[in-house]
């Protein structure tokens, strides 16, 4: 799914967390592509401006210090995560660290991260995720439908995202499940035109099979004859006469696949 979707974000995990949490009784495709697409952009635009505070400040890490810089400097991201907390300990939450830093490294290659400072991206990540998850699903109640799709997550993004955070965020989820959808199809398509391939190849065994059959059975009733009574001389004759026995049957199986090429 990630690779269908061109994004660093675990899709497969956030659709589990997505079914897990409940949120709808049924979840379309789409859905956690979207999620993912906006989740990684807002952890993007984060980790690019603390990642320019830390460099402005001379330093080559990010510190807890310059995540409070960008958000400060930032009103949407402020109005957005203003009061976000980090959990604390013993509460369960879902890591992204692994996709945080991958993040972090296409964006500020140089720059690395304190311990600290990625548990405060990975709060945000699942504050962010469960807040638009839950709005998904009060969405998908509310209009009567069974599944959380794409589009719920979309309606949610932008009654939970001020201005243009909304906007970019809907931006990139909508080109992740673009896409996505385009590969499923290209795959799809793949697909049955292999399964036509395979099909006009069992057809036309079974043809040959077919003519094998009709044309050989003669042969092959009498070989098989000949097999029988091999079976016998070998039990109840000398080694002399079993070696002639098993001379004649290989010349037999030898004339029939002769004739059934």
């Amino acid at each position: 799914s990630i690779a269908q979707s061109g994004l660093q974000f675990p899709v497969g995990r956030i659709g589990r967390y997505l079914r897990e949490g409940k949120y709808a009784t049924r979840m379309g495709a789409g859905a956690p592509v979207y999620l993912a697409a906006v989740l990684e952009y807002l952890c993007a635009k984060i980790l690019e401006l603390a990642g320019n505070a830390a460099r402005d400040n001379k330093k080559s890490r990010i510190d807890p210090r310059h995540i409070t810089l960008a958000i400060k400097n930032d009103e949407e991201l402020k109005k957005l995560l203003g009061g976000v907390t980090i959990p604390p300990p013993g509460k369960r939450t879902h890591s992204y660290s692994t996709h945080i830093y991958t993040v972090l490294k296409q964006i500020h290659p140089d720059t690395g991260i304190s311990k600290k400072s990625m548990s405060i991206m990975n709060s945000f990540i699942n504050d962010i995720f469960e807040r638009i998850a839950t709005e998904a699903g009060k969405l998908a109640t509310y209009n009567k439908k069974a599944t959380l799709s794409s589009r719920e997550i979309q309606t949610a993004v932008r009654l939970m995202l001020p201005g243009e955070l909304a906007k970019h965020a809907v931006s990139e989820g909508t080109k992740a499940v673009t896409k996505f959808s385009s590969a499923r199809r290209l795959l799809s398509a793949q697909v049955n035109e292999e399964q036509a391939e395979t099909g006009t190849f069992l057809r036309h065994l079974a043809s040959i099979a077919q003519h094998a059959t009709s044309s050989g059975m003669e042969m092959i009733s009498s070989s098989w004859q000949h097999a029988v009574a091999g079976a016998a001389v070998f039990l109840i004759r000398p080694d002399n006469v079993v070696h002639q026995a098993l001379s004649s049957g290989a010349g037999n199986a030898t004339q029939m696949l002769a004739l059934s090429q």
